[in-house]
């Protein structure tokens, strides 16, 4: 009873055998049901960390944002709250109040006549350039964080104002006083 297995095959692949029509659809259909189709986890696994990716950059921007606008915050608060030496202290707003109403005080009293006004606006322009330092050196208090050398520079800048103006005044009545004797003496010649 040996048999040729060569024999036997030979048999059977000469015998045609049909498959039933839709064979091959049915069993493409019950294959892709029984195994899982990589391609598609793979995606799905790829939108997952595209997703995580982009909410972490998110993340990260809002953080640098948020900060970035704190700071601004923080800065813009500052800058808001001081606008003058008074805002840094109340004894510097006594000191800066004291030089402004001498200040303003003394620019009353002034007042220049034909003789004089030269030099009056000669000291006009002196005391505008110290009124501008002033401002920038107000903007910088603001802005810098080394104040006590701005608050110095500052209360100097009032102190020099307030020095010119009164150099001003005597000034003046100096040469009022030098044009009363001219005239004078002129008058009792």
């Amino acid at each position: 009873m040996e048999r040729d297995i060569r024999n036997l095959f030979e048999k059977q692949v000469s015998q045609e055998t049909r498959m039933p029509k839709g064979h091959e659809k049915r069993f493409l259909k019950k294959l892709d049901k029984a195994l899982p189709k990589p391609y598609k986890r793979l995606r799905r696994i790829s939108y997952y960390v595209a997703a995580s990716v982009l909410l972490v950059g998110l993340g990260v921007y809002a953080l640098f944002q948020s900060n970035k606008m704190g700071a601004n915050n923080l800065q813009n608060e500052t800058l808001k709250t001081i606008t003058s030496l008074g805002d840094v202290s109340p004894s510097y707003k006594i000191i800066e109040d004291y030089y402004l109403n001498s200040i303003n005080a003394h620019l009353v009293e002034v007042v220049p006549s034909y003789n004089t006004k030269t030099v009056f606006d000669d000291y006009m322009k002196e005391l505008d350039a110290l009124n501008k330092e002033y401002e920038h050196l107000s903007l910088e208090l603001r802005v810098n964080s080394s104040k006590d050398i701005l608050i110095n520079a500052l209360l100097t800048n009032l102190d020099l104002r307030l020095k010119l103006l009164l150099r001003l005044k005597e000034q003046l009545e100096t040469i009022e006083k030098s044009k009363a004797d001219n005239h004078l003496n002129e008058t009792l010649l």
